[in-house]
Formats: C-alpha cells, sequence, structure tokens
C-alpha cells in the first residue's frame, strides 16, 4: 500500500508542476499580451520584448501591431504629400508673373522640404521651333541659390534623355563627377539622382533634376512626379497668358492705328466730296479721250502681242497679233498652258526667276524666245504685269510683247538680259541640258 500511494503521490506532483508551468506561461503571455495593448493604445508601434512570439494571441497583437504601424506610416507619407501639394501650390499660384522668381522660390522650398542637397529646374526655349533647347531657369544647393548659365540641347546628356523620353530617370550609381556637391567637408558625388520631365496632356515643358546623399523613397518619387505636372500647368498658363497680353497690346496698337485710318478716311471723304464736281466736268472729257483710247487700241493691236493668263499660267485671252505671230488660232490657245510657247533653247532657270517675281506681285521683262506652231522661231520682249486682289495676290497675269525681228539684235539683248537677272550664259546652257 505505501508504494502504491507513493506512485499516487507522484504522479498528482507532475501534474502539479505542469500545472504550476502552464499557469506561469498564461502569465507571462497575459503580462505581455496586457503590454502590447497598452503600446498599442498609446500609438507606440514599436515591436517590444516578447517572451514567446509563438504564442496564437500575441501573434495576433504582433501582427494588428504592424498593420497599424503600417497604416501610420502610410498616413505619414500621405500627409506629408499634402502639405508638400498645397505649399507648392501656393508658390505656383502666387501673383507673380515673373517665371525665374516663381521657380527659384520653388526649387528652394523643394530642395528643403524633400531634404535633397541640389536641385536644377529645366525649361524649353522654343522661340525658334528648329532649334529647342533646355535652359536652366533655376538651380538651388546648400541653402544657397546658384547662378549658373546652363543651355542643354534636347537628347544630351540625362536631362536632354529625360526630355526626349517624357518620363522619370531614377539612378543611385551616379557617374563619377557627373555633379559635384559641396560642404564644408569637401566635394562629392551624390548617391541618389532623381531628373523628372514637366509634362502635361502629353507635352514636355522642362526637366527637373534632383541629387541627394540619400536615396529617395517611392512615395517621394511619386510626391515629385505629381508636382512636375503642376509646375508644367504653370509654365504652360504663364506662357498663354504672356502670349495673350502681348496680342491685347497688339490688338489695342492696330485698333488705335484704325481710329487713326478712320479719321484719315473722313478726311479723304471730305476732299472727295469736294471733288465730285470736278470728275463729273472731266467726265464729258473723258468721253472724248475714250475715243481716242480706242483709236490707240487698234494701233497697239496691230504692233503688240497680248495674252492674258490665269494664276496657272492657263491661257485666257489672246489678240490678232499673237495668232498672226504664233501661228495659233484662238480656239488653239485658249484653255492651254502658257508654255506651249516655250522654245527649248529657253532656260528653265529664267522662267523660274519670271514665276518668283510675277507671284510676289512684281512686274517681270525679259527677252524671250519663242516657238511658234510650224516650230519656227521668233524673238519677243517680254513684259508681264500680274493683276492683283485687294488682298494684293495674284489673280491673273498680262503679258505684252514686242517682237525682235532681227536675231542678232535679239540675242545681244537676251545676253543682256540673263545677265541683269545674274544669269550667265554658261549657266543657261547647262540648265537647258539638265
Amino acid at each position: 500500500m505505501p508504494f502504491l500511494f507513493n506512485i499516487i503521490s507522484g504522479r498528482k506532483l507532475k501534474e502539479y508542476q505542469k500545472f504550476r508551468e502552464e499557469a506561469k506561461e498564461l502569465r507571462a503571455a497575459t503580462q505581455d499580451a496586457t503590454l502590447l495593448i497598452q503600446n498599442i493604445g498609446q500609438g507606440k508601434l514599436d515591436t517590444t520584448q516578447i517572451s514567446d512570439i509563438n504564442n496564437p494571441l500575441i501573434s495576433s497583437l504582433l501582427e494588428m501591431q504592424e498593420q497599424m504601424k503600417r497604416i501610420a506610416e502610410e498616413d505619414r507619407q500621405r500627409s506629408w504629400a499634402n502639405e508638400g501639394h498645397t505649399r507648392f501650390a501656393e508658390i505656383l499660384h502666387s501673383h507673380s508673373t515673373d517665371l525665374e522668381q516663381i521657380f527659384s522660390l520653388l526649387i528652394k522650398e523643394l530642395v528643403r522640404y524633400i531634404g535633397a542637397n541640389q536641385g536644377g529646374l529645366f525649361v524649353t526655349n522654343e522661340e525658334n521651333p528648329q532649334e529647342i533647347f533646355l535652359e536652366m531657369l533655376s538651380c538651388y544647393a546648400y541653402d544657397r541659390k546658384k547662378y549658373l548659365d546652363k543651355k542643354i540641347e534636347v537628347g544630351e546628356g540625362l536631362v536632354g534623355q529625360c526630355y526626349i523620353e517624357a518620363d522619370s530617370i531614377l539612378l543611385t550609381d551616379i557617374p563619377e563627377d557627373y555633379v559635384n556637391i559641396t560642404s564644408g567637408l569637401g566635394k562629392a558625388n551624390p548617391t541618389c539622382l532623381l531628373l523628372v520631365p514637366l509634362k502635361v496632356n502629353e507635352k514636355v515643358y522642362g526637366v527637373l533634376e534632383l541629387a541627394s546623399f540619400h536615396v529617395f523613397e517611392p512615395y517621394q518619387i511619386s510626391f515629385i512626379e505629381k508636382l512636375g505636372e503642376s509646375i508644367a500647368s504653370t509654365f504652360s498658363t504663364l506662357k498663354i497668358n504672356s502670349t495673350t497680353k502681348h496680342l491685347l497690346e497688339l490688338a489695342q496698337q492696330q485698333a488705335e492705328t484704325l481710329r487713326s485710318q478712320e479719321e484719315e478716311m473722313r478726311q479723304n471723304m471730305e476732299e472727295l466730296s469736294a471733288t465730285q464736281e470736278e470728275l463729273t466736268r472731266q467726265l464729258h472729257e473723258s468721253d472724248i479721250l475714250k475715243e481716242e483710247l480706242q483709236n490707240r487700241e487698234q494701233v497697239f493691236g496691230h504692233t503688240t502681242v497680248l495674252s492674258e493668263s490665269d494664276q496657272h499660267g492657263t491661257i485666257l485671252l489672246v489678240n490678232d497679233k499673237l495668232c498672226k505671230v504664233s501661228k495659233y488660232s484662238r480656239e488653239e490657245l485658249i484653255g492651254k498652258p502658257h508654255n506651249i510657247f516655250r522654245h527649248p533653247d529657253m532656260p528653265k532657270e529664267l522662267f523660274k526667276i519670271m514665276w518668283q517675281t510675277i507671284k510676289q506681285g512684281k512686274i517681270f521683262r525679259g527677252v524671250i524666245k519663242n516657238r511658234a506652231k510650224d516650230g519656227t522661231h521668233y524673238w519677243v520682249d517680254a513684259t508681264i504685269s500680274p493683276i492683283l486682289d485687294d488682298n494684293g495676290r495674284p489673280i491673273k497675269y498680262v503679258s505684252a510683247r514686242y517682237v525682235i525681228p532681227d536675231d542678232r539684235l535679239a540675242e545681244v539683248l537676251y545676253a543682256e538680259c540673263l545677265q541683269s537677272l545674274n544669269l550667265s550664259a554658261s549657266k543657261a546652257s547647262d540648265t537647258v541640258s539638265a
């Protein structure tokens, strides 16, 4: 019996010891859980010393603590970004119209706000659309404004590449001597370089370049990219406002000019009214002159080769003298291109100069060799005058020619014509051969 009693007592002792161990673990877990709950309640989200992280309750509380820590960090980042957007919106929406002043203040505040060490803002110069380049509008480093005159061609370096690709560039392996940051400790290359295009509505207006000794976080990059859109929008708006202001001033100047012209026209109307009686008196005399003019036109028709053509050179009118000299009938000429008279000996360069002259509303005169219907030639001293519309643009051309019957005289005059047009005889020959 004593032996059996000892066995039973031993079992109960082990059970009792196991119970005490479990109670001790439960008290420790309860204390850890209580501490975690108190820390979470007080906003202390850093993990404390835990005796048993495998306990389901402790594990759940730690997971909740980490989740709240992530949420708190996201809230901090969101609050940081919102505060930054508000701050820089006030700068961008200031009443100043001085781009350099606005962006100098912006780059200064941005370098400080994101904890960078240096920043530069480049904008496009589009005064000449064929030579677009990027120029530094503002640069800031180590609490002081940098006065740099920097011009970068499109596609040149990282800034030019960022402009072409219209996408951000993040580098953590900076080329040697790409940019030096000077401090009291000497010179050093930055650890991180970020280039962001100033883009809005798929159009790039410039590039924002930031250098730092620390690597930019993703939320900082996202913030800077959104700020880049705001900068681009402001830059575009200020440019439009500047253009609008210039156009308004120009319109005011034109309105003033029109008022002056109206006054001048009023005076002219008074003068016209005063001369109306004189015109009436002269009307009778013009009837007499008209009869004389008709007689002169008859003489002109016998001596002058006359034609009219539209602005493309299509023949609209010919006189009898032209039909006689060219040996074409009027029906064969009307509606045909004027080069029907062109002789193969005539250089194309001469006719190119002729068209350039008359299309500008100017009169062209020259000695030309024409070809008749039967293949024979005839020389003419031609004067081609454009008829202009109300806007000063040619609508048709009148050509008056005088036949030069002597070939030798015509060739001498033709040579003088080439010289006056800066066309040498050899150049004219080469043109014909071509």
